[in-house]
């Protein structure tokens, strides 16, 4: 009788082993080969422009105002203020050195004193020397992409100083801005590419 209890013992250790083995088995096979692999699930809504404007959130880049925003919020529009510089446009808005860019707007035109300020987004500010053409009919200033671009400097009273040496423009995103006696204008990306 103690046989008999140690044998049934035994097979049913034999069959609980079995079964665990084959439900294991079952299921490897259920996961690598029938199993279809589950789509990783997409974010609604936070898909970026190339600028990084969120579209599904109603963002659209503005280039007057050089940012994102919603249109029923903040109009994509600049109102200058009397006789205050305002670029509408750069045409065209990236290119390599050397690129003739005309730039158009209102109150940008002035007799004398006009400079554009050229800076690489995150660092001081730069100016170009040769502007290339100042259009008094259209109110449009032109310039050259330059190689090299003058660091501002202000030099202390009653010290002689000399001036930085250039900065050489690299490619990248740079700030245009148009400065004078009526005040400076909004500012625009311009791309230096290869």
């Amino acid at each position: 009788m103690q046989s008999q209890k140690g044998f049934s013992l035994l097979i049913g250790i034999i069959i609980i082993v079995a079964l665990l083995l084959a439900i294991g088995g079952g299921y490897w096979w259920w996961q690598t080969s029938v199993k279809a692999p589950w789509p990783t699930p997409q974010l609604i809504g936070g898909d970026k422009d190339s600028h990084g404007c969120l579209p599904a959130a109603g963002y659209t880049w503005c280039a007057l105002k050089n940012k994102c925003l919603r249109t029923w919020e903040e109009k994509c529009e600049i109102t200058a203020a009397q006789g205050t510089p305002l670029i509408t446009s750069l045409s065209p808005n990236k290119g390599p050195i050397g690129t003739l860019v005309l730039i158009k707007g209102n109150n940008i035109y002035t007799p004398k004193n006009v400079r554009i300020i050229f800076k690489k987004t995150g660092i001081g500010e730069n100016s170009i020397q040769g502007i290339l053409d100042l259009d008094s009919e259209t109110n449009n200033v032109s310039f050259q992409v330059p190689k090299n671009i003058m660091r501002d400097f202000t030099c202390p009273e009653d010290v002689i100083c000399s001036p930085p040496p250039p900065m050489q423009v690299t490619p990248g995103v740079y700030e245009v801005k148009v400065s004078g006696p009526l005040g400076d204008s909004n500012t625009v990306s311009f791309t230096v590419t290869n």
